[in-house]
C-alpha cells in the first residue's frame, strides 16, 4: 500500500516537473526564443498560448508591442523589456545656445528581428540600454544644430520630424519601426528666454508700425482715388453743359415753375422768378 502511494506521488511530482520544465505560456505581443544549455538557439514561437519545449531549453522573451523610449527631466534610468526611461537630453542649437529637451520615441520590434538582436545583445533590455537610448540621444543632439533658437522654440514639430527622419532608416535596418516621435518640451536658460521674449515684443511692435503705415497708405490712396473720381465727374459734367443743353434746362425750369438764373454773355446774373403771371 505504501509503495503504491509513493509511486502515485512520484507520478504527480514528475507530471508537475514536466509541466514546469516542458510547457511554457506565451502572451499576445511576444516572441519567444528557445535556447539550449550550450547556448545554441533551438527556434522561436510567435503565437500566443501554451507551447512545449525540452527541459534543458530556456525561454527568452522579446516584446514586439509598442514600446517607448522616454527621456525627460531628471528621470532615473529604468528598463523594462523594450521600454526605457531616462534623463533629458542636453542639446545645442545652430547659434550655440544650450537647451534641455524632453523627447519620446514610440516604436515596435519586428518578430523576425528578435533572433538577430538576441545574437548581438542577448536580452532585449540590453539592446534598449546600449543602442536605442543612445541613438535617441544622438539624434536629438545632431538635429538640434539645424535649428535656430527661435525655430526650436516655435517649430517643435519640425524638430521632431528631423529626429524621426534620422532614426527611422537606422532602426529599420535593425527591425524596428518608429510610429511616432514627440518633442514634449524644450527648456532654455532664463537669460535666453528673456532675450527671446524681448525680441518677440520688438518684432510685434515693428509689425504693428508696418501695419499702421500700410493702413495710412491705403487711406491716402483711397482719398486720392475719390478726389480723382470727383474731378473726373466734374469734368464730364462741365463738358456736357453745351449751349443747347443749357437752353433746354432753362425751358424745363420755366415749365416747372422754378426760379431761373440767367447769365447773359458778358453781363450780370438776372433772376427771373417763374410765376403764373410771368409765364403769361
Amino acid at each position: 500500500m505504501f509503495k503504491k502511494g509513493f509511486g502515485f506521488a512520484l507520478c504527480i511530482v514528475l507530471a508537475l516537473f514536466f509541466a514546469l520544465t516542458c510547457v511554457y505560456g506565451q502572451d499576445v505581443g511576444e516572441v519567444c526564443i528557445l535556447r539550449n544549455w550550450g547556448g545554441e538557439l533551438a527556434g522561436t514561437t510567435e503565437n500566443a498560448g501554451f507551447h512545449l519545449k525540452a527541459p534543458w531549453q530556456t525561454v527568452i522573451r522579446y516584446d514586439i508591442r509598442n514600446n517607448i523610449v522616454n527621456l525627460y527631466r531628471d528621470s532615473e534610468y529604468a528598463y523594462d523589456n523594450g521600454t526605457a526611461t531616462g534623463m533629458e537630453v542636453t542639446v545645442y542649437d545652430k547659434t550655440g545656445a544650450q537647451a534641455n529637451v524632453d523627447v519620446q520615441v514610440i516604436y515596435s520590434l519586428d518578430a523576425d528581428a528578435a533572433i538577430d538582436l538576441y545574437t548581438d545583445y542577448q536580452k532585449q533590455e540590453n539592446f534598449v540600454q546600449i543602442v536605442a537610448v543612445n541613438n535617441v540621444r544622438d539624434a536629438a543632439r545632431n538635429c538640434s544644430g539645424k535649428f535656430s533658437t527661435l525655430e526650436l522654440l516655435t517649430s517643435r514639430e519640425q524638430y521632431a520630424k528631423a529626429i524621426y527622419d534620422k532614426l527611422a532608416p537606422e532602426w529599420a535596418n535593425l527591425g524596428l519601426h518608429i510610429s511616432e516621435v514627440n518633442v514634449q518640451d524644450i527648456r532654455y536658460s532664463d537669460e535666453i528666454v528673456n532675450a527671446y521674449t524681448a525680441a518677440q515684443k520688438t518684432e510685434i511692435s515693428k509689425q504693428n508700425a508696418v501695419n499702421e503705415q500700410e493702413a495710412e497708405k491705403v487711406r491716402i490712396e483711397t482719398e486720392i482715388l475719390k478726389a480723382q473720381g470727383e474731378a473726373e465727374a466734374n469734368k464730364i459734367r462741365s463738358e456736357s453743359l453745351t449751349p443747347e443743353i443749357l437752353q433746354q434746362q432753362y425751358i424745363d425750369a420755366l415749365r416747372n415753375g422754378q426760379t431761373i438764373y440767367v447769365v447773359p454773355e458778358g453781363g450780370s446774373t438776372i433772376v427771373i422768378p417763374n410765376t403764373p403771371n410771368a409765364a403769361q
